[in-house]
């Protein structure tokens, strides 16, 4: 008797004050007992909840799990304890468990995350009695932290957060689509946190709202992350934008290298063209001159003369076009096909004195080239070629064009009478250092090899 007087006393207190009315809190612990059905039931923590017929509900508190091993929800059992002092929401400590009978599971309460976080001091405002009760909630999953035992979820709006706790070993791991953004639904018993202040002899404001559920079966993935999450979208814009800037930026730099690479290339051709109109043409002109006035004064028996002269002004006049048509060449910007073999076979076309001797060859899949590239090996070429005819006397001379993965191989090889590759440009041959440097400028190497007797051999490996 003295046991349920005191029951009923705590029990009255904690309406009390869970209704907002003034109440004086037990300022020690007192014995008691209560009867009701297990609500909930956690299988790996001391605890449940009931709630008794008055539709209180209390969370029970054991020393052990396995003093309530063999409880299940829905079991009508008497529980005997400790209710605690100062205790500011209902329940029971150090008990023990009988069960009696069989009862039914009270149903679900349906709580948005607001309405949870509603409950007031007062008691007047939000549902003040869903603490120890089964509610229903869902929200968007904000947070999931992983421990040992368990995994805490936080759910809801941001203003609105409610901590989910679900019994799940960190070593299992979780559903799929369970991730931050996932909409989900949790059910399981509602609590949240009360303290009592000495100073003001009143409860603190609740906090920790909190859902804890018997499994991980007990939370229902509504919809899963969305795709496209507001920091995708920004991610993907900025992207796309640092895309775009960085190929506005290389196709600006690309176009900014090719005008100075055309404007070296034309200030070259201008420079040459300047070169060889002011001295060879000029050279040749007085050649011409002066051949003129010798075969004026050759007398007219003799033959033999006059038709060495006559062949050599002959040649003279063939070189002077020849140089004219090279002249033209230069100075004109858009002169001449882009693909540089037919560029090659181009620049052969004007010079008559290369039929029948100069033979192209083009090995492997031919690529585009740059322009100032195909202006340096035609120099390269021309000037190759001029040496094999004029101090070589070549009768034939090969040119191989060889594109490979990374590298174009030019080659032009002669069968003159070759010379001695030491002795360098101090044997007249300033062509050597020319061709080099041409070579150099478009990133290439340029390798020569020749012998007395055994002909010429010109190499240019440029890195595509």
């Amino acid at each position: 008797m003295v046991r349920r007087t005191t029951a009923f006393l705590a029990a009255t207190l904690f309406g009390a004050h869970l209704l907002g009315a003034p109440a004086v809190l037990p300022d020690r612990d007192r014995p008691g007992e209560l009867e009701g059905v297990v609500s909930f039931h956690c299988h790996t923590e001391p605890y449940l909840f009931l709630e008794d017929d008055k539709d209180q509900s209390w969370r029970v508190e054991f020393s052990s799990q396995d003093a309530i091993s063999h409880v299940v929800a829905g079991d009508r059992v008497k529980v005997r304890g400790i209710f605690p002092k100062r205790a500011t929401t209902p329940r029971m400590r150090d008990a023990t468990v009988e069960v009696v009978g069989k009862g039914v599971v009270p149903p679900y309460i349906e709580m948005t995350p607001a309405e949870m976080h509603a409950v007031g001091p007062d008691g007047e405002t939000g549902k003040r009695f869903w603490y120890g009760k089964l509610v229903s909630t869902s929200g968007v999953v904000l947070d999931i932290n992983r421990r040992e035992t368990y995994t805490q979820l936080v759910i809801g709006p941001k203003e609105t957060p409610v901590i989910v706790s679900v019994p799940h070993l960190l070593k299992t791991p979780l559903p799929e689509e369970l991730e931050i953004g996932a909409h989900v639904r949790v059910r399981g018993v509602g609590v949240y946190t009360a303290a009592w202040d000495e100073k003001s002899g009143s409860v603190t404001p609740v906090r920790d709202i909190q859902v804890r559920t018997a499994n991980i079966a007990s939370v229902t993935i509504l919809s899963a992350k969305p795709f496209w999450t507001a920091g995708r979208v920004f991610g993907a814009l900025g992207a796309l934008a640092a895309v775009m800037l960085f190929v506005i930026g290389a196709v600006q730099r690309a176009r900014t290298r090719d005008r100075i690479a055309a404007d070296a290339v034309r200030r070259e051709r201008l420079r040459l063209t300047s070169e060889l109109h002011d001295n060879f043409q000029q050279l040749l002109a007085g050649c011409m001159f002066r051949l003129g006035a010798a075969m004026g004064k050759v007398g007219r028996d003799d033959d033999g003369a006059k038709k060495q002269l006559e062949q050599l002004r002959s040649s003279l006049n063939h070189t002077q076009t020849s140089l004219r048509a090279a002249l033209w060449g230069l100075t004109e910007e858009a002169e001449g096909p882009a693909a540089l073999t037919e560029l090659f076979k181009y620049a052969a076309s004007r010079m008559p004195q290369w039929e029948g001797v100069v033979r192209f060859t083009v090995r492997g899949h031919e690529r585009a080239v740059a322009r100032q590239c195909s202006g340096a090996l035609l120099l390269i070429m021309q000037e190759a070629i001029g040496n094999a005819l004029r101090h070589g006397c070549a009768r034939k001379v090969d040119v191989v064009v060889d594109f490979t993965d990374d590298m174009l191989i030019f080659g032009i090889t002669d069968d003159g009478c070759g010379f001695n590759v030491d002795l360098g440009s101090s044997a007249g041959h300033l062509g050597i250092d020319s061709m080099r440097k041409h070579a150099e400028g478009i990133g290439g190497t340029l390798t020569l090899t020749s012998a007395i007797g055994k002909g010429t051999a010109v190499s240019v490996r440029i890195p595509l």
